[in-house]
C-alpha cells in the first residue's frame, strides 16, 4: 500500500493563499449584510463602514490561514495494484 501526502503539516501553498482569499472576500460580506438588515428592520439610513469590513475580512482570510497551518498533514492511502493507482492517487492530489 502507497501513501500520497497532500499537505504537510505547518506548511501553506499557494492554494492555500488563494482559499484564504476566498475567504476574506466572502466574510466581508457578512457585515454589509448585517448594516442591511438592521437599515430595513429599522428603517434607518444603510451606512457602509469599510473598516468593519475591511476587518472582517483580514480576520477571516487570517484565520483560515491559520487553520491550514497548524492542521496535521492530509495523507491519501492508496490501495490497488501498479503504478497506475498511485499515479491517480498524485492526480487528485493536484485537486485539493
Amino acid at each position: 500500500m502507497a501513501t500520497v501526502t497532500t499537505s504537510k503539516q505547518f506548511t501553506l501553498g499557494l492554494r492555500d493563499f488563494l482559499r484564504g482569499l476566498l475567504t476574506a472576500i466572502a466574510s466581508s460580506v457578512v457585515p454589509v449584510l448585517l448594516e442591511w438588515s438592521d437599515a430595513l428592520q429599522t428603517g434607518a439610513e444603510f451606512n457602509f463602514e469599510p473598516k468593519k469590513i475591511l476587518g472582517f475580512a483580514i480576520s477571516g482570510g487570517i484565520g483560515y490561514l491559520i487553520v491550514n497551518f497548524l492542521s496535521p498533514s492530509k495523507v491519501i492511502a492508496v490501495t490497488g495494484k501498479g503504478e497506475k493507482t498511485l499515479d491517480n492517487a498524485k492526480s487528485v492530489k493536484r485537486f485539493l
